[in-house]
């Protein structure tokens, strides 16, 4: 009797620490990151979309960005691999309203966002120079756009990651979601 319980009780420990669970945020609306064209094709019969260059986005690219709306409102953009086979590559999302790790939007202030994840570091953009991001361990982005020239981040002329900021009030400007 001792050993069957010890046995089940071992095997509850081991059971409870080897759950396959997925790390972080990497599904919207039942829309999931890693999904191929035809399973999002079955997700899409419950939406209108629309379409519109990613450069529309704040995204450096000529190609095409499928829109999911609701309500006539654009909710999120899905960008796909280009080549087969086809899987969604990502999400981006584009209203306010949709809270992802429990209080992360568009529209919040840095200040809020580093109430939540204190030791976040800012990194620009090296490319274009146009945005800056913090990438979360969760799975996703957040993204300000650089306006006028003028950065959030202090990078003291080095562009690498810092946690040091000139403004923390500047809002969510965008929010991806990828692998």
């Amino acid at each position: 009797m001792k050993k069957s319980l010890l046995f089940s009780f071992l095997f509850f420990i081991l059971t409870s620490f080897t759950t396959n669970t997925i790390k972080g945020i990497n599904c919207i609306n039942g829309f999931c990151v890693g999904m191929n064209y035809t399973e999002v094709e079955k997700v899409l019969e419950n939406y209108k979309t629309t379409t519109r260059p990613f450069y529309e986005l704040g995204i450096d690219s000529e190609e095409e960005c499928l829109i999911v709306l609701e309500k006539n409102k654009e909710q999120f953009g899905l960008w796909f691999d280009s080549n087969p086979p086809k899987k969604l590559k990502g999400i981006i999302l584009l209203d306010e309203s949709i809270i992802i790790d429990n209080s992360i939007h568009i529209g919040m202030t840095l200040s809020d966002y580093l109430l939540i994840y204190p030791r976040s570091k800012i990194e620009l953009d090296m490319i274009q120079g146009e945005y800056e991001f913090i990438s979360n361990h969760n799975g996703y982005m957040i993204e300000f756009q650089v306006v006028n020239g003028k950065t959030i981040g202090n990078y003291n002329g080095s562009g690498l990651p810092t946690s040091k900021f000139h403004s923390t009030e500047r809002q969510i400007d965008r929010i991806v979601i990828s692998k």
